[in-house]
């Protein structure tokens, strides 16, 4: 079987690592605004951005609360900037922020108006991953099987079964991951971060550099270095 060079990577990831190395979470959260509007002339079509994982959030205490208010405050500037609508972009926001102790009424009922408001927008889809967990993502799965096929007419599932009731599942496979921050980008983890659905066939690009200090010239790196790979699928 002949190898090919990969195409343009139309579902790309990026965990956001090195916030408080590089300068801070507001820091952060200004790198991915100036960033936001620029990758989509790369063939991009969908963006997940991890913002916070539950199991890092419930460890911050007091932090959390600020972190909390930046991304609720973040999502919504987002939501509302004129690209946003140039593009006629789309906004989904995965976790469990709806739940979680830190996140108030207020906040949620924001992100819900930005999702809905946006919901039949036919542009390029930006994913928020708040207090997210792939792991819980799966047992939460595994739970609406059980409630909705139960013991003894338990039937054979597809792949289709299974994806459709994931919380992620309108979601693709992701193509390119990016995750910044890592002292030795030989060795490179996922925390639970990310969506374990949509990754068996994901490219990993890791670089040691912090969040805050990762451009639109690395990232357009990361896409040339991408297209430049050759893989066999199943190989």
């Amino acid at each position: 079987m002949e190898s090919k060079k990969l195409p343009n990577p139309f579902h790309v990831g990026i965990i956001m690592d090195g916030n408080e190395r590089g300068g801070g979470h507001e820091t952060g959260y200004l790198a991915l605004k100036e960033l936001l509007p620029q990758v989509w002339g790369y063939g991009v079509t969908h963006l997940t951005c991890f913002a916070l994982s539950a199991d890092n959030l419930n460890k911050r205490g007091e932090e959390a609360m600020m972190i909390k208010n930046l991304i609720c405050r973040g999502i919504k500037e987002i939501g509302y900037s004129p690209w946003f609508k140039d593009k006629c972009a789309r906004l989904l926001v995965i976790g469990a922020w709806r739940y979680n102790q830190y996140c108030e009424s207020h906040c949620w009922l924001t992100i819900d108006g930005l999702v809905e408001s946006t919901k039949n927008n036919t542009g390029p889809v930006l994913t928020v991953a708040f207090m997210y967990d792939g792991q819980e993502e799966i047992v939460e799965m595994a739970e609406r099987i059980r409630m909705e096929m139960p013991w003894p007419r338990f039937p054979s599932l597809t792949r289709a079964d299974i994806q459709k009731r994931f919380g992620s599942s309108e979601l693709p496979e992701v193509n390119l991951l990016i995750r910044t921050g890592e002292e030795d980008p030989q060795w490179t983890h996922l925390s639970s971060y990310f969506l374990p659905w949509q990754l068996g066939y994901t490219q990993i690009y890791s670089t040691p550099t912090f969040w805050p200090q990762f451009t639109i010239k690395e990232f357009e790196e990361a896409i040339v270095k991408y297209r430049a790979r050759r893989r066999l699928r199943g190989a």
